[in-house]
């Protein structure tokens, strides 16, 4: 699982859509939005002190737009990223964090529901780099807020972001063409994105007005600076073809600095 900057830590609270249907029956003109709720906390590490305090929950709107819809029943979505700015901002600061924190990137649907987004892992950040040594610091910083404002990069970034999203979910999804039946306690492994994911059958319960099956998901994943566990609920109607809920929770340490993150998350599909 991919770690994102805390600032872009997103959890996935509620999800809306216009008329609820199979993925698979999905047209041209359909529009589905997802509505997402995060709350990270912090400890560890020689942050400030402002880094520690209680954060407020970060609410992040996904208007998916369905373009069209291939034969096998996968859908060519463009989805509108808004993410709500932080409460107690003026106005010039909600103007400057409204261009910065939204942008909008194409996606693909799978017939059972996966949510399938293409990073470009080669166009670097400049704010991932070290300054050369050639160029001033108003260069160094010009180039940042070029890159920041460049369409193709917020694009990139917006896909990374839906990508990590709807990982958990995913790794349900991506699992439901392959098998057959869902019995109290089936399990497997489920690899996403180069993520190795235990997925087990709980059983069956009513949610968000579905009649679902209950999947465990957990991973525990190491990269070069430090770890990430997550310990997620899908909640997945088989019939409808459709993730409606999942419930995870997620906490990321890193070794260099000592930092810990947590998060959680709640996503629901709404009637």
């Amino acid at each position: 699982m991919r770690t994102m900057p805390i600032s872009f830590v997103i959890i996935l609270s509620v999800v809306t859509c216009t008329g609820i249907a199979s993925a698979s029956s999905l047209k041209a003109g359909d529009t589905l939005t997802y509505t997402m709720t995060s709350h990270t906390s912090i400890s560890g590490g020689n942050l400030p002190a402002q880094a520690y305090k209680p954060q407020p929950n970060v609410v992040t709107t996904f208007t998916m737009e369905i373009k069209a819809v291939d034969a096998d029943g996968t859908a060519h979505v463009h989805v509108k990223r808004h993410r709500e700015p932080p409460p107690g901002m003026v106005a010039w600061q909600v103007a400057a964090f409204e261009k910065l924190a939204n942008a909008d990137c194409d996606v693909a649907l799978t017939k059972y529901g996966a949510l399938l987004a293409t990073v470009d892992d080669s166009y670097q950040s400049s704010q991932a780099s070290a300054k050369p040594d050639s160029m001033s610091l108003g260069q160094y910083r010009d180039q940042i807020v070029a890159q920041a404002n460049d369409p193709r990069y917020r694009a990139n970034e917006a896909a990374r972001e839906v990508k990590g999203d709807f990982v958990a979910g995913n790794a349900v999804a991506l699992s439901i063409a392959k098998r057959k039946s869902f019995a109290p306690g089936d399990g497997w492994k489920a690899i996403v994105d180069g993520a190795t994911y235990d997925v087990k059958v709980t059983g069956k319960a009513p949610f968000g007005g579905h009649d679902t099956t209950v999947f465990d998901v957990k991973s525990d994943t190491e990269f070069q600076s430090g770890s990430t566990t997550t310990d997620a609920t899908v909640y997945y109607d088989v019939t409808m073809q459709r993730i409606v809920g999942i419930h995870s929770a997620s906490h990321t340490k890193i070794q260099i600095t000592g930092m810990e993150n947590s998060t959680t998350s709640d996503f629901v599909l709404q009637q």
